[in-house]
């Protein structure tokens, strides 16, 4: 009885398509990280040709295939780590090909990623000075306009224009980048009476050129500056003034004539102003001080940063998505935060209108007409005599009125959820102890002059005396 043929073991070929991949990709990594080509060079060449990463693994399966076939073999399959080497090859060259066509400078300028690994993907920094002078011609005005880059205007003697630019780019090379810099210098022109200072960043495209420009101008000169991104600063004119800001901060100071800001993001900082403030748009930590006109600003959605106003020689007027406040006049200092407003030395008469603030103004004089929701409100007028009117409504949140011993006022004062307290023997208070009745204080002192009106759905009224001088002095 013959034996039974033992067929022979099947052969298995192992796979050299993934390897000759990696050997490929590292390749191009050791290109890149030996200074052979540059990181946008290595990213094109793979945004470009990566699809030739899967015609070459192709190749090597095709060889393989027929290999195994000579040689009575079962040819190698994709596998495992080979399925998940091919999704990562196809994820980031399809990604790579889409992102090759977007606009990596101006991406680089908005996410400001200079410095980190990224940066390489934009080429080398370098940096360049250009400086342009021109005559001015007689009655002529100042127009500053930049795409990227800070602007700062200063006084010089000389009746000329004097333009300094400090400009950064990149570029793959030192000859590409002198190029570029010889596109964008800066420009002076004039159209009729004005003259025009261009940056010019955006003659190469949006190639991420950043130029600070210096403007030497004689004092007695009306200046317009317009920016898309960067600081701008402007001290000393005789002479109106108006700034268009998307993103930076602006300080402005020292000018005679009015000021106009526009601005959609950044810090914002006036002083010494002769003339009218007007401020629109989106603005966050403000301050504005020594103003001898009227100041007025309306805001996109509401003040998220801090407000600062002190000595505003006439009227005051701020706009927001939930807050409306109206000065007379600001003789000390205004400051407003999210959620708490203080104001002393102020001049009425006196409207504000918000909610989720705690409100405190001290030494008011004139009318003051307060509505609040969700947050506390404290008066108290200034010691001059006859006071002014009175209306605080508040419907989450309690009132305090501090006022002068002598005042002479008639008051109404009515809380449906909480209590009353007066130091006035003068006036009548309720606090009633079934539930449903509002607690109220009413009456009258000396001769009822100033109209007195406090009203809170849910928080304690308080009608305070201030404390004589000595009594004061003694509890500090």
């Amino acid at each position: 009885m013959s034996s039974p043929t033992i067929a022979p073991p099947v052969r298995y070929r192992r796979s050299l398509a993934g390897p000759v991949v990696l050997i490929a990709l590292g390749v191009l990594f050791l290109l890149m990280t030996t200074n052979v080509i540059s990181g946008r060079q290595f990213f094109r060449l793979f945004a470009d040709f990566w699809p030739l990463l899967l015609v070459l693994w192709g190749v090597v399966k095709l060889v393989e295939h027929y290999q195994a076939k000579r040689e009575d073999a079962i040819a190698p399959g994709i596998g495992v780590g080979g399925g998940m080497l091919m999704f990562f090859v196809v994820v980031a060259g399809l990604a790579a090909s889409s992102a090759r066509h977007w606009n990596f400078n101006a991406m680089r300028e908005e996410l400001e990623i200079d410095g980190t690994p990224l940066a390489a993907v934009f080429g080398e920094e370098y940096n360049f000075d250009d400086e342009v002078v021109q005559d001015l011609p007689a009655g002529s005005s100042l127009k500053v306009v930049s795409d990227r880059g800070s602007i700062a205007v200063n006084v010089w003697d000389q009746n000329k224009v004097r333009v300094v630019g400090h400009k950064r780019l990149y570029a793959d090379s030192q000859k590409a980048a002198d190029e570029k810099s010889a596109k964008t210098k800066p420009q002076i022109t004039s159209e009729g009476t004005t003259v025009l200072v261009s940056a010019n960043t955006n003659a190469v495209g949006e190639s991420g050129v950043r130029t600070d420009l210096e403007v030497f101008v004689p004092r007695a000169l009306a200046v317009e500056i317009s920016t898309r991104k960067g600081d701008v600063n402007l001290l000393g004119r005789e002479g109106d003034v108006k700034v268009n800001n998307q993103r930076g901060d602006v300080s402005i100071e020292n000018v005679t004539g009015n000021t106009s800001v526009r601005m959609d993001r950044g810090s914002l900082r006036l002083g010494k102003i002769s003339g009218n403030v007007q401020v629109e748009g989106t603005v966050d930590n403000t301050e504005v001080a020594d103003v001898g006109g009227t100041v007025q600003m309306n805001v996109n959605g509401d003040f998220f940063g801090s407000i600062s106003l002190s000595k505003i020689a006439k009227a005051v007027t701020l706009r927001s998505e939930r807050t409306e406040i109206d000065f007379a006049k600001i003789e000390g200092e205004l400051r407003m935060e999210s959620d708490d407003l203080r104001a002393s030395q102020v001049l009425g008469p006196v409207r504000v209108v918000t909610r989720s603030k705690d409100i405190h103004l001290n030494d008011v004089t004139g009318d003051v007409k307060v509505e609040n929701d969700n947050g506390e409100v404290e008066l108290q007028p200034a010691a001059k005599l006859p006071l002014g009117n009175f209306e605080i409504s508040n419907k989450r949140g309690s009132i305090m009125l501090t006022l002068p011993p002598r005042a002479n006022f008639q008051i109404l004062a009515k809380t449906d959820h909480g209590e009353v307290e007066s130091d006035f023997e003068q006036l009548k208070t309720i606090d009633p102890e079934e539930e449903g009745q509002a607690s109220t204080i009413s009456g009258t002192v000396g001769n009822g002059a100033s109209k007195v009106q406090l009203n809170s759905e849910y928080g304690n009224i308080e009608v305070k005396k201030v404390a004589p001088p000595e009594v004061a002095s003694k509890e500090l």
